[in-house]
Formats: C-alpha cells, sequence, structure tokens
C-alpha cells in the first residue's frame, strides 16, 4: 500500500499518521493510481525509508526492547507491511487466473484425448471377418455387445494379426472372451492389449496357457465362458473367491491336464456332471461354498490321484464321497461340512496314511468312529460335531500324535473318556461337549502340555476335577459346567491364573465350589463368581 499523494512526505502528528493509515485502508477497497516505484522501494529497502524519517522529521523515541521509534516510523512500517501485503494478493490474484485460463484447459484437453500411445490402430476389416468366421457360432454374429465379438474386435486391430492357423489364435480368444464377460474392464494392473502371457494372472509355458489364479485377485463377474475348454494345455484353473454365477460350462470337463481346479466362495448352482470323472489328472478340487446341489457323481472315484475334496457349504446329497473314499489313496484334506452328504465313516480310511484334516461339521454322517482312525500318524485336525455319529471313543486316537484338534461335540457319544488321549502330546484344542459320555476326567489329560482348550460340558462325568489339569502351564480355557462333577476347585488349577496363561474358568460352582472361576453356570442360575 502507499498513500494517497506519492512520495509526500509523512507527517509525524499522530492524527496524521492516523489520517495516512485511514487512506491506506480505504486504498485496499479502492485502490487508485500509485507511484509504483514507491512501494517496491517501500517493500525491499525498509531500513532506508526509516533512515530518511529519522533525517525529516528528528530523533525517534526508544521504544519496547530497546527499539527506536517515532510515530512516522509507526505509520511507514505499517504501510509498508500492508505494500508487501497487496503486492503478493495481487500477485496470486494474476497466477490464478493464469492458471485456470491456461493450465487447465490444457489438462482437460489431455484427459479428453487420448494418449498417442492408447490410440487403437485401424480395424482389418477383412481379417475381422475372417476369425469370426472361424472362432465366433453364428448365433452371436448379430449381437454386437457379445464379448465373443468384442474379443475379435480387438484381435482385429493389433499387430501383428496372429496367423489363423496359429494355436495362439484360440488361446487369445479364449482369454479375450473371458476378459470381456467377466468385467475385465475393472480388473486392475490388466491390460487387453497385453500378451495374454504378460498378465499378472496368468501363468505360461512357451507362451501358451498353462495357469489361470484369478482366485482372490481379481472381481470377477458374470459365469465361466465355455471357451475356457479351448485351453488345452490348461493345469490350474484356480476362480476362487469370485462373485461367479451361473453353471459349470461341460468343456472345463474337458481340459484333461487340469491338476487343480477351485471354484470355492462364488455364487455357482446346479449340479456336478459326471463328466468330471475325465479329469484323471486332478489333484485338488475345491466347491466349497457355492449353491451347488445333487448327489456327486460316483466317477469322482475314477479321480484316484486326489489329495484335496472340499465340498462343504452346499447343497449335496447322497453317500458316494464317504463310499469312493478308501479309493483315494493320496488324500490329505476332506472337507464334507454344512452339507447334507450322509453315511458312515469307512473302516478303510486307515488306509489313507497321508490324510492331514479330515472336516465334517453340521453334516449327515452316521455310524461309528472306527478304531482304524489311529493309524493316521499324519493326521493335524479332525473335527466333526452336531452329526449323527455315536458310539464310545476308539483308545486308538491316543496314536493320533500329530493332533492338534480333536473336536468331537455335539454327537451321540458315550462312554468313558480314553485315558490314551493323554498321549496326544502336541494337541492345542480338546472339545468333547454335548455329549452323553459318563466316568470321570483321566488324571491323564495333565500330560498335554501344549493344550489351550478344554471343553467337556453337557455331559455325566462325574468325580472331582483333577489336580493334574494345574499341570497345563498353556491352558487358556477350561470348560466344565453342567455336569455331575463334585468337590472344589483344585488351587493348582487357580494358580494358573497367575502362573499360567488361564483367562477363561467356567464351572458348576453349586455343585464344585470355586474361589477363583471366572464364570459360574448352575442348572437354575447364570452369573459371575469367584474372584477375578
Amino acid at each position: 500500500l502507499w498513500r494517497r499523494g506519492g512520495n509526500k512526505p509523512f507527517s509525524r502528528s499522530t492524527s496524521a499518521a492516523n489520517s495516512d493509515l485511514e487512506e491506506a485502508v480505504v486504498t485496499v477497497i479502492a485502490p487508485r493510481t500509485y507511484n509504483v516505484e514507491g512501494p517496491r522501494e517501500a517493500c525491499h529497502n525498509p531500513e532506508q525509508e526509516f533512515n530518511n524519517a529519522v533525517l525529516e522529521n528528528g530523533a525517534p523515541t526508544v521504544g519496547r526492547n530497546g527499539e527506536t521509534q517515532d510515530s512516522s516510523s509507526i505509520t511507514r512500517s505499517i504501510q509498508q507491511r500492508l505494500s508487501c501485503f497487496q503486492w503478493a494478493i495481487i500477485f496470486l490474484f494474476v497466477f490464478s487466473v493464469i492458471v485456470v485460463a491456461v493450465v487447465v484447459p490444457v489438462v482437460k484437453n489431455q484427459n479428453d484425448s487420448p494418449s498417442p500411445q492408447t490410440q487403437l490402430p485401424p480395424l482389418d476389416t477383412a481379417y475381422l471377418q475372417e476369425i469370426r468366421a472361424l472362432l465366433v457360432p453364428p448365433e452371436l454374429w448379430t449381437d454386437s455387445n457379445a464379448p465373443q465379438l468384442r474379443a475379435t474386435e480387438l484381435m482385429a486391430i493389433q499387430q501383428p494379426p496372429i496367423s489363423v492357423n496359429s494355436s495362439r489364435l484360440y488361446q487369445r480368444y479364449a482369454i479375450l472372451t473371458m476378459y470381456f464377460t467377466n468385467g475385465g474392464e475393472r480388473w486392475h494392473d490388466v491390460d487387453p492389449m497385453m500378451h495374454e502371457c504378460d498378465w499378472f494372472v496368468v501363468e505360461c509355458t512357451s507362451q501358451k496357457v498353462v495357469e489361470l489364479n484369478m482366485g482372490n485377485r481379481l472381481d470377477m463377474t458374470g459365469s465361466l465362458v465355455s471357451e475356457l475348454g479351448l485351453l488345452s494345455l490348461l493345469r490350474i484353473a484356480d476362480f476362487g473367491r469370485n462373485r461367479l454365477e451361473g453353471t459349470i460350462p461341460s468343456t472345463l470337463y474337458e481340459l484333461t491336464n487340469l491338476v487343480t481346479l477351485r471354484l470355492s466362495s462364488n455364487r455357482l448352482s446346479s449340479t456336478i456332471s459326471s463328466s468330471i470323472g475325465n479329469l484323471t489328472k486332478l489333484r485338488s478340487l475345491r466347491l466349497n461354498d457355492n449353491f451347488f446341489d445333487g448327489t456327486l457323481p460316483s466317477s469322482l472315484g475314477l479321480l484316484t490321484g486326489l489329495t484335496r475334496i472340499a465340498v462343504e457349504s452346499n447343497f449335496f446329497t447322497g453317500n458316494t464321497l464317504l463310499e469312493y473314499m478308501p479309493k483315494w489313496t493320496n488324500l490329505e484334506y476332506f472337507d464334507v461340512s454344512d452339507t447334507d452328504i450322509s453315511g458312515t465313516i469307512p473302516t478303510e480310511v486307515g488306509l489313507l496314511t497321508s490324510l492331514i484334516e479330515i472336516e465334517a461339521i453340521g453334516s449327515r454322517l452316521t455310524g461309528t468312529l472306527p478304531s482304524e482312525l489311529g493309524l493316521l500318524d499324519k493326521l493335524h485336525s479332525f473335527a466333526t460335531y452336531d452329526s449323527g455319529l455315536s458310539g464310545t471313543l476308539p483308545s486308538t486316537l491316543g496314536n493320533l500324535k500329530s493332533a492338534e484338534y480333536l473336536l468331537l461335540s455335539e454327537l451321540f457319544l458315550t462312554g468313558t473318556i480314553p485315558t490314551e488321549i493323554g498321549k496326544m502330546d502336541m494337541l492345542v484344542s480338546l472339545s468333547l461337549s454335548l455329549n452323553t459320555l459318563n466316568g470321570t476326567i483321566p488324571a491323564e489329560l495333565g500330560r498335554l502340555t501344549n493344550v489351550k482348550e478344554l471343553y467337556f460340558i453337557y455331559n455325566h462325568l462325574t468325580g472331582t476335577v483333577p489336580s493334574q489339569l494345574g499341570n497345563l502351564s498353556k491352558l487358556e480355557r477350561l470348560s466344565l459346567f453342567r455336569m455331575q462333577l463334585s468337590g472344589s476347585m483344585p488351587s493348582e488349577i487357580c494358580a494358573l491364573f497367575d502362573n499360567g496363561a488361564l483367562m477363561q474358568l467356567e464351572n458348576s460352582c453349586e455343585m464344585v465350589a470355586c474361589d477363583c472361576c471366572t464364570r459360574c453356570i448352575n442348572p437354575t442360575t447364570v452369573g459371575t463368581g469367584g474372584n477375578n
């Protein structure tokens, strides 16, 4: 800012200073024509202006902190600051106008117009007609939105064109049809103009597609395309954890080189074709978490190389899987949970020495637990509850030295808890709840030094709580309520709150006195008791 009057000397009077300041403020609101050199000098050489004021107006007064001041210097200082501020505002305004008027339209034009790198080459019409006649079913020729037609259009603009006699023509067509059918435009880091073998979800050998790793990496929608059957060398087809719907195309059963087929966690439906028996090289079959129904075909028995079969959370029925289970001698993982699959566990299960996990939660299994289960020395987890299994617990379960999880709840088990279970050195979780077991809790369970969870609730167990359970320094949860136990909670168990890892101790405190239980659950009352 600059006072009206150009380089007119400042007055030392307070009223004049106030008047000048008033004029300076007015100037902000209604700027006039000013001496341009004045503010520039005031902004860049305030010391010189101050010295001039001293010479013209006499000696200044001494202000706070020993600084010399007079009224004109104060006014001049204010005006200098206002001057710098005004010029900064003018500069920012001009700069903003330039950005809006020049830069923004340029950026907009760049965004609206495709860059030279993304501009597509001209369409080869003759080549397009040739490959369409070769690849696309005639009934789709009139549907301009058909993924198959869009695939051939993209193939017709790529240079150099793929020879119609090349096997890659069919590979490229299949991959692009999948791209346009399953929402490829939304896939990140997948450019349809790139060679399909350069897609991060595709693996090739000698430029031939052998793996489609689409599971849990892309948001696939729509249905599986029948053109996948053209990928004759495909070994891994992983489409898990997407939003695929519809049925499995029959051409998928023609991929006889498949080793892994994963369709889990989608919205697929219908039945499984008996043609699945063609996939004799299959090692892993994962159909879980879909809407499949019906009886699984007996041709699954031909897949003798299976190591994993997961069909849980579907509407399957029948007993095919249990009937043909002994044929899968290399089986490692078996899961039929949350299905209507029925039948008994065959005694031949003892021959499947590679088994690591058996899961049959919420199924319709019946019969008893075969003693041959004790032969599965690699078994890591055996979980089956809420089914129709009955009978007693075989003592051979104590031979499962590698087992970490033995979950046999909500069944119809009777008899006693075998003392041999105390030999399961690696056991982490043991659940025998909601059965009709009787007898006592074996003191031998105090040898399970790796166990973290013990659940015995809703049984007919009697006697006292064995003090040996106080040896379980890793124990975190112990549930003992709704049984016929008596006595008091051993101090060795209570000490685990301070000396071990115990966090939860549930008990029927009316029957077993307990001062340390985190929860007392009695036949008539449910509440919190103890000291914790």
